[in-house]
């Protein structure tokens, strides 16, 4: 939710910078008053005092509302692109029969199973990307007060690479476990 507000966020001010600047540029051209882009009277003032700038100051005003539109189409450009997205499914097999994947949420699933039989952790969160050399695992595990970090941590990361290889047959490249002791009372609860 919060990156979903963070790019409107983004979209809306690139916008205004791109309206400013071109309302600039139009402002010190002569094309448009200062009445004709304040629509109820406002920022007239502040319109009006760009519009009577002398040749100096209008010249430098002209070179900011070339820049305020160049940043605010650039940054309108970059946040309606598409960006680049992890693919929603691993391939597992693909030959002249067709194409074997395998989800990235049973992936996710297969990984909160695995680290839900290791015993001394309470709580799981992780990823899974598909790199070149193979798959990359971060997990990161609330284990109990009583349990060695290094040793379920070990355990974790080798149990993992083992069931990936063996349940999708796709080499694993690295594990990486990152683990922090739960508060006492904490009850058991891989997600």
């Amino acid at each position: 939710m919060r990156n979903i507000f963070n790019r409107l966020l983004i979209v809306l001010l690139s916008l205004v910078a791109l309206v400013a600047g071109i309302v600039l540029i139009l402002l010190e051209a002569g094309l448009v008053t200062a009445a004709q882009v304040s629509p109820g009277g406002f920022l007239q003032r502040q319109w009006e005092f760009l519009s009577h700038l002398n040749q100096a100051d209008a010249t430098t005003a002209t070179l900011v509302g070339i820049g305020l539109a160049l940043v605010g189409l650039i940054l309108l450009i970059v946040e309606l692109l598409p960006g680049r997205r992890a693919p929603a499914q691993f391939v597992i097999q693909h030959d002249n029969r067709g194409m074997v994947a395998v989800t990235r949420s049973s992936v996710n699933e297969l990984v909160r199973y695995v680290a839900g039989t290791v015993p001394g952790i309470l709580e799981t969160r992780g990823a899974v990307r598909q790199e070149q050399q193979g798959l990359r695992v971060r997990v990161q595990a609330a284990i109990s007060p009583d349990a060695a970090a290094p040793e379920v941590g070990k355990t974790l990361q080798e149990k993992l690479q083992q069931s990936l290889q063996h349940h999708l047959g796709l080499p694993v490249a690295r594990v990486e476990i990152a683990t922090q002791v739960a508060s006492p009372g904490r009850g058991r609860r891989v997600r």
